[in-house]
């Protein structure tokens, strides 16, 4: 990408099944983002809320601002989210007496003090 430090780019990412190809969320900055330094990077973060997703793939693409031109070749990268996140998280382990004390001794608002404090109440 041969482009100038100051310009306005914009990041183009797709999230689609694996198993049958299809769209399932397209991300980009609204406005796109002023590019900063042509040698540094550019981070893209989306939610998937449906926890029948598995398999995916992301692609991700760099264009002009109002995203009508490319600016790089696509960069792909497949996950397999069973991989990545367990399907159940171990149960919590509760902290040594040792421990809540200190969290204690850190200001740690008890459930009596906060109502106290509340503006909202009359």
């Amino acid at each position: 990408m041969n482009r100038s430090s100051g310009q306005r780019v914009n990041a183009i990412m797709g999230i689609y099944d694996r198993n049958n190809g299809s769209l399932i969320k397209l991300s980009s900055f609204p406005n796109g983002f002023i590019l900063n330094n042509t040698e540094g990077s550019t981070h893209l973060a989306t939610s998937l809320t449906d926890p029948l997703i598995q398999n995916i793939s992301a692609v991700v693409t760099l264009t002009n601002a109002d995203k009508s031109e490319k600016y790089s070749n696509d960069v792909r990268a497949d996950l397999d989210l069973r991989t990545i996140l367990p399907t159940s998280l171990p149960p919590l382990q509760p902290l040594p007496a040792e421990e809540n004390i200190e969290e204690q001794d850190q200001g740690v608002i008890s459930d009596d003090e906060s109502e106290s404090n509340s503006e909202d109440e009359e």
